[in-house]
């Protein structure tokens, strides 16, 4: 078995799985571990979708703009840490202004004002948009190293919850 497992690695076929595998089997891990410690399905949804529209999608729009290109490791890591900071600004000035219950429109205004400025933006470079390409300096091998580490981490948090 461990020797299929060697020649599967040493064949190169690390390139034919997609680049956003690894990243999905940690989140199929950490939704795994919230269902066993008691957290429902509606808020593990909720909070993926939470997660998506206000940080994510965000922070990808303002990686973009800001410098864009890069492999896949970049850019979630960049988008995702972009994201927090505007949802945390957003938040704070809707709370400052005393109309916190506008935050809910912050991802509809962040992408009014991003997405016809990355439009304007693509139409004056007049290149193609880049595709979901994997980042050269890095390996799959790394990816999934990576991956596996996140869900050691997550386990052992999740363990010490049961």
């Amino acid at each position: 078995m461990m020797l299929r497992w060697v020649r599967w690695i040493r064949l190169g076929a690390w390139s034919r799985v997609p680049a956003l595998s690894p990243w999905v089997l940690v989140a199929v891990c950490a939704a795994g571990l919230w269902l066993l410690t008691g957290v429902g399905v509606t808020a593990v949804l909720g909070f993926g979708l939470y997660e998506l529209v206000f940080v994510f999608l965000p922070g990808c729009l303002a990686y973009e703009l800001l410098r864009g290109g890069g492999g896949v490791l970049r850019r979630v890591v960049f988008a995702w840490s972009l994201g927090y900071v505007f949802e945390i600004a957003a938040f704070a000035l809707t709370a400052a202004a005393g109309a916190r219950s506008w935050f809910i429109a912050y991802p509809v205004a962040f992408a009014a004002l991003g997405l016809p400025a990355l439009l304007a933006m693509r139409r004056r470079a007049r290149r193609p948009c880049e595709t979901n390409g994997v980042d050269r300096g890095l390996s799959a091998g790394w990816a999934w190293a990576a991956a596996g580490l996140c869900m050691v981490d997550a386990g052992d948090g999740g363990a010490g919850l049961l």
